[in-house]
């Protein structure tokens, strides 16, 4: 059974109500691969980004290594302090 999804065609946010499955766990691996690569074109540690986007440098390592969920507005905030179109970040084109 497919598990709900709250956002983005049903893929970037799980709902609370439910676990992660194994595709949520893909989905955020890859995102946050991507975010990896981002930050490292951008130049930037996760210290800095972390205070861009008012986070810890942990969460930022958590969210990069896919361990880290996050909502819509993280997600376009991590995208605008990395200068990346969120499409790209969904899509790897970019």
């Amino acid at each position: 059974m497919a598990v709900p999804h709250d956002h983005l065609g049903g893929r970037l946010v799980p709902s609370r109500r439910h676990a992660w499955d194994d595709d949520d766990r893909a989905v955020y691996a890859t995102i946050g691969r991507r975010l990896l690569a981002a930050r490292h074109r951008a130049g930037l540690t996760q210290l800095a980004l972390a205070g861009y986007v008012g986070l810890s440098r942990g969460s930022i390592a958590n969210i990069e290594a896919g361990g880290q969920g996050m909502g819509i507005p993280l997600f376009l905030s991590l995208a605008d302090a990395l200068n990346v179109d969120p499409a790209d970040l969904l899509t790897g084109d970019g």
